[in-house]
């Protein structure tokens, strides 16, 4: 079988609509992996491309992750495409109950996923700039000028670590 090169319509199209439509169209696994070996270099450049468009779009929150919690701030103002302006939001910690096993230093908490919290705005908080920083070796993420990092997201994530 003469494997089809990609068309320059196909090009056009996002990594993600590419290769799902491939699937589809090729029937076997093979043909496919055929198709994209022989389109490889593309293809890499469209996932990277698609990987950098979906983090660099701005949200309605920006979650800073420290390690292993993550703390919850609002986009206050769009300054452009690669800066916004957030203001950190208060969290309160709501009743749920928690379960602690024996292990590690002084135990270990087994459902610490299903920990909820309140989470408002305050504005009587200072606001910042965050910006979207220059992808090098594949790292895509928004930066503070502390280096600290943060994930735009549709909501609000407050996240506390008891077990680190």
């Amino acid at each position: 079988m003469k494997l089809l090169k990609t068309t320059i319509g196909e090009e056009k199209m996002n990594y993600t609509e590419l290769t799902n439509k491939k699937r589809k169209e090729f029937g076997n696994i093979q043909d496919y992996l055929a198709w994209y070996n022989e389109n490889r270099s593309m293809l890499i450049e469209m996932e990277r491309e698609e990987k950098v468009a979906n983090k660099k779009e701005i949200k309605a929150f920006a979650n800073r992750g420290s390690y292993t919690d993550c703390e919850p701030f609002e986009v206050v103002k769009k300054i452009s495409d690669k800066c916004v302006e957030i203001r950190m939001m208060d969290s309160k910690e709501l009743e749920w109950e928690k379960e602690w096993v024996v292990g590690g230093f002084s135990g270990i908490m087994v459902n610490q996923n299903e920990q909820k919290w309140e989470i408002t705005q305050n504005k009587n908080r200072p606001t910042f700039r965050i910006r979207f920083s220059n992808p090098k070796n594949g790292y895509i993420t928004w930066k503070d000028k502390y280096g600290n990092q943060y994930s735009m997201n549709d909501r609000p994530i407050k996240f506390y670590d008891y077990n680190f």
